[in-house]
């Protein structure tokens, strides 16, 4: 499947498709926002796991000029 590349992209696939192709679309669609989420939710186990760690102690925040010099 090929769209233009511009904002108006669905919109032409919505003239240009039957129902069937467009319901596809739609799908494919919805489903990159369930990746997003999935993203959204390991990072969010990521972040705590290392709050976790500074507050046991097990590693230490650096400052960060330090982290980039």
């Amino acid at each position: 499947m090929t769209l233009p590349d511009t904002s108006s992209g669905v919109a032409w696939y919505e003239l240009n498709h039957s129902a069937a192709e467009r319901a596809a679309f739609a799908q494919i669609l919805l489903a990159s926002l369930d990746e997003d989420a999935e993203i959204e939710e390991a990072w969010a186990l990521e972040t705590e796991r290392r709050i976790t760690e500074i507050e046991n102690g097990t590693t230490r925040a650096i400052p960060l000029a330090d982290a980039l010099a």
